[in-house]
């Protein structure tokens, strides 16, 4: 047998104040009047602010794992500048035209670090 671990919850039961559609459609609107303490952190502030400085060891105590630190690579793109240009002139039947829009989307991913073919 299946279980059920969503209920509906009247709104009477909760500490919050309940509107009714002016109109009888039968929606209503539910509006939360309780808050959390501001000293009270949620599970995923504190997972975003614990550090991730993780380090595997081995049984004598070296480290065996570090964390490697971000790399930023310049990508080398398969097409020239040029042929990229002249892509968004194509029809959309036409492969050159993915072809541009595709390095287009890689171009806006990288954020502008991006290397074309030479001529």
């Amino acid at each position: 047998m299946p279980e059920f671990k969503e209920t509906l919850i009247k709104p009477e039961s909760l500490n919050t104040k309940v509107e009714t559609d002016v109109r009888n459609t039968g929606l209503v609107d539910v509006e939360a009047r309780t808050k959390v303490p501001e000293n009270i952190k949620t599970w995923l502030q504190k997972i975003e602010e614990a550090p991730a400085t993780t380090t595997v060891n081995d049984q004598n105590g070296v480290p065996v794992l570090q964390p490697s630190s971000p790399q930023q690579p310049i990508v080398r793109l398969p097409t020239t500048k040029p042929k990229f240009l002249a892509g968004f002139k194509k029809t959309v039947n036409e492969a050159g035209k993915w072809l541009s829009v595709f390095v287009l989307r890689l171009i806006k991913i990288k954020k502008g670090k991006v290397n074309f073919l030479d001529d």
